[in-house]
């Protein structure tokens, strides 16, 4: 958007405020709404709202859409790590370090999106983003439907 790199921060900031106000709210919704469907419901919105920021070239949409993926994935790991624990919960103590790994194997997707953006341009690496999310939303379709 040709924006000084001082201003460009406001994205940082509206996603990680988006996060911490998705994650007060997940807390409440979750009490009413199965994890499962949460999820679903999160993650579907999370693709439309980086389907239309990949493809927007309006400054002030973009930052709303920012807004709304940071909204939709606040609970994507909470809920994960309360599933896998409801899936086996004799093992929680190796689920929970499962997790905790799997944090930081998700650290390798900056790299990937980093070789793809050098190769394919901004767009492209953004789609990795996009690619990941479309995992978890069919990951979805994996847990079991009696979850609590």
């Amino acid at each position: 958007f040709g924006i000084p790199l001082e201003k460009a921060g406001l994205g940082s900031s509206l996603y990680f405020i988006s996060r911490l106000t998705g994650t007060l709210a997940g807390a409440f919704l979750l009490l009413k709404i199965s994890g499962r469907k949460f999820m679903f419901v999160s993650i579907a919105i999370a693709i439309i709202a980086m389907l239309v920021f990949l493809l927007s070239s309006n400054l002030y949409l973009v930052l709303a859409l920012i807004f709304i993926i940071g909204l939709a994935v606040a609970n994507v790991f909470s809920i994960l790590f309360s599933m896998a624990i409801q899936q086996n919960p004799n093992s929680a103590n190796e689920v929970s370090g499962l997790m905790i790994m799997g944090i930081s194997g998700g650290a390798i997707i900056l790299p990937i999106m980093g070789v793809v953006s050098d190769k394919f341009g901004q767009l492209g690496g953004l789609s990795i983003l996009l690619f990941a999310m479309l995992f978890l939303l069919f990951s979805t379709f994996s847990f079991s439907k009696n979850e609590q």
